[in-house]
């Protein structure tokens, strides 16, 4: 008779450099029991092509890599055992990892293992794609249709509306583009680009927070 035991769990949103994916890979290595004999592969799904890597080395040496990379996968395997670590960096699909083996505390430790280390490494958005951001612009314009069409005697300034206006474009755009501006998951190969460009999402993000702020202290002064 063969057993197998499984395990999955859904990972957070994480950021990590080559550096950070080297540990990553050193500590899943070491899980095994002979890691000499672990076969092993991280695929890199790119816009235009597919790269796959026999081992870290393979991947820390290829000179032609993107800046950053947001949908890639591992693979180890030995024996009976295997963890797999699956991304696609798009919001409505989140990276999991799963464990394979004989052995139930050890599925749960290796699967523990990676998503512990993911936590320790969530971007600075994390807090804005875990947001249910969708049902709070439904409840946002209902609330002020509710307000505008259905109180009796209601009177809204116009700078207040422009600036309702101005807030809910904001967040609809920052919703909508959410997987470009604000991927789960990022592979930072290297630090090429300006400040501008690496902070993109982030600063975006900072705008919509001092708008919106500033568009509800404005409609108290306004009252």
């Amino acid at each position: 008779m063969k057993r197998e035991i499984s395990r999955k769990k859904t990972l957070s949103a994480f950021q990590i450099d080559i550096a950070e994916l080297g540990l990553l890979w050193e500590r899943l290595l070491a899980l095994f029991k002979d890691p000499s004999r672990t076969h092993c592969s991280i695929t890199l799904e790119l816009p235009s092509e597919t790269l796959k890597f026999d081992n870290f080395d393979e991947l820390k040496n290829y000179q032609t890599l993107p800046s950053t990379v947001t949908s890639f996968s591992l693979w180890l395997t030995e024996g009976e055992r295997h963890i797999s670590i699956r991304t696609t960096g798009l919001i409505s699909s989140k990276p999991y990892v799963s464990a394979g083996g004989e052995s139930e505390a050890w599925c749960a430790g290796a699967v523990e293992t990676v998503f512990v280390f993911f936590v320790q490494h969530k971007p600075s958005y994390n807090w804005f794609i875990a947001a249910p951001l969708g049902w709070f612009l439904v409840l946002l314009n209902g609330a002020v249709f509710a307000f505008v069409f259905l109180a009796k005697d209601a009177k809204i300034p116009l700078a207040a509306g422009i600036s309702w206006l101005s807030l809910v474009v904001t967040f609809t755009f920052l919703y909508a583009l959410r997987p470009k501006l604000f991927p789960m998951t990022v592979l930072l190969v290297r630090n090429s680009d300006g400040f501008f460009r690496r902070h993109i999402a982030e600063l975006s993000l900072l705008v919509a927070v001092v708008s919106a702020i500033l568009t509800i202290i404005g409609w108290f002064v306004a009252k």
